[in-house]
């Protein structure tokens, strides 16, 4: 016997009683688990629109989802501090100092008399640089 929306959304605001976050395949083992009755991904996926458009539950991001708007804004402040994040940074700095070199190779051959007719592209370089730079103080 198939599901009804209703007994499914009951199932999901019941799962996300507890602190933390959801994905749909939560939810899945969760409704599996309380319930006897077959469910489907559809079913699963629309009770769960339904349930953010009423502000029941909460969309973090693409296929996480939570109630608890204090332990998401506790755990996006961890992330921020986490390794992940480091990560994140070293990677942005590596590819600033190769598009900076790659920069500096393809401007380097260039010759500023030739760029006289188009005083833009000398400032709009410029700014280019500027901006790398202030991109790689960030990730340092």
């Amino acid at each position: 016997m198939k599901m009804s929306t209703a007994e499914i959304k009951f199932l999901i605001k019941d799962c996300v009683k507890k602190p933390g976050m959801y994905t749909p395949s939560d939810f899945k083992d969760y409704i599996t688990q309380k319930s006897d009755k077959d469910v489907t991904r559809n079913q699963i996926t629309g009770a769960i629109n339904q349930l953010v458009d009423s502000k029941d539950i909460i969309r973090v991001e693409r296929g996480l989802y939570s109630n608890d708007t204090n332990y998401i804004t506790k755990v996006k402040a961890n992330i921020t501090n986490s390794d992940t994040s480091n990560r994140l940074k070293k990677e942005l700095y590596t590819a600033l100092n190769e598009m900076e070199n790659i920069f500096l190779n393809a401007t380097g051959s260039i010759s500023i008399w030739d760029l006289n007719n188009n005083p833009e592209i000398i400032t709009k370089l410029q700014s280019l640089r500027e901006s790398i730079d202030e991109l790689k103080n960030l990730c340092k």
